[in-house]
Formats: structure tokens, C-alpha cells, sequence
């Protein structure tokens, strides 16, 4: 059972919940190089295929305004996952100065495999 939402976690409790990030953190190199998610990647990653789950492209800037980094940084994270062919980019047809940003297709099969292995790993540890 999970732990009411308002009640502190106990020790044990964090210690799993420890054990389960882990996991997560371990997982998704058994789909992604490691080399490519350093940093802020993952993060944007993970915006990016939460868009892409909706149908929809995501403008760069707002994919990297989710990473706690200078924007110039999270740039060229996002450049480091196009260069690894996980992400497409284009110029928004609508709006010269914004750039779009999705999921490769054979990225999204393996953003959503991983997705469901965490889901699996989270359920066992809950």
C-alpha cells in the first residue's frame, strides 16, 4: 500500500523508495547509451516524450526550461540528442524563430519500453 500523501516517510519507506530510483537510473541504460543521457538530457528526454505521447512536438525552449541549467546549456543537450539520432528537430513552419523538437520513432518505442518497465519496477517495490 502507499503511504498517505500528507504522512512523512519512514526510514524504511525512503530506503526503498532509494532502492527504486536506483533501479529506474539502472533501467534506462538498458535502452539508452549512457554516454548520450549525462546531464540534463534525460530530462529533456523525458519532456520531449511526454509530448510525443500527446502527438505533439515541443519547442525547444520549453523543452529545456525544464532542466534547472542556463539555457545555452540545455541546448546543446538537446543538440547532443539530435546528433544521437534519438530527437528531430525542424523550424516551426508557423513562427520562423522557434524550433520543434520530437522523438525519433525509434526512440519513442524505446522511451515507451522503458516507460513500462520502470512502471513494472515501481509496482513491485510499492
Amino acid at each position: 500500500l502507499a503511504p498517505k500523501c500528507d504522512a512523512a516517510p519512514t526510514g524504511s519507506e525512503l530506503q526503498s523508495f532509494i532502492k527504486m530510483l536506483l533501479k529506474f537510473q539502472h533501467n534506462k541504460f538498458k535502452f539508452f547509451d549512457p554516454a548520450v543521457l549525462s546531464g540534463p538530457s534525460w530530462e529533456i528526454l523525458l519532456d520531449i516524450t511526454e509530448a510525443s505521447l500527446r502527438g505533439e512536438a515541443i519547442p525547444a525552449s520549453a523543452a529545456s526550461a525544464t532542466t534547472l541549467v542556463p539555457l545555452s546549456t540545455a541546448l546543446r543537450h538537446v543538440n547532443n540528442l539530435v546528433d544521437a539520432g534519438l530527437v528531430r528537430h525542424w523550424i516551426d513552419p508557423t513562427d520562423k524563430r522557434r524550433t520543434l523538437l520530437e522523438l525519433e520513432p525509434h526512440a519513442l518505442v524505446a522511451m515507451q519500453r522503458y516507460l513500462e518497465s520502470a512502471w513494472k519496477l515501481q509496482r513491485q517495490v510499492g
